[in-house]
């Protein structure tokens, strides 16, 4: 996927820490917003989603996709 972006950011929001791109927040593939509890783990996740070249590579985001599995498979 091409990379759509310029500024990853976290938010803090009732429900934690939200990654955000240009301000909108990061969907996990079921469509929940990717929200941390923890904000060391939320600056990492921006880490990853901001060192993506011109292609997004999410094999190159496993934060990312423990997080998300997290959210959409065990907090369900």
């Amino acid at each position: 996927m091409k990379r759509f972006y310029t500024l990853v950011t976290v938010n803090f929001t009732a429900a934690g820490y939200e990654v955000q791109l240009d301000g909108q927040p990061v969907n996990t593939p079921m469509k929940n917003p990717l929200v941390s509890a923890h904000e060391g783990l939320a600056n990492e996740i921006v880490k990853e989603w901001a060192g993506q070249g011109e292609e997004i590579s999410p094999d190159t985001m496993p934060l990312t996709q423990t997080l998300s599995t997290r959210i959409d498979r065990v907090a369900q």
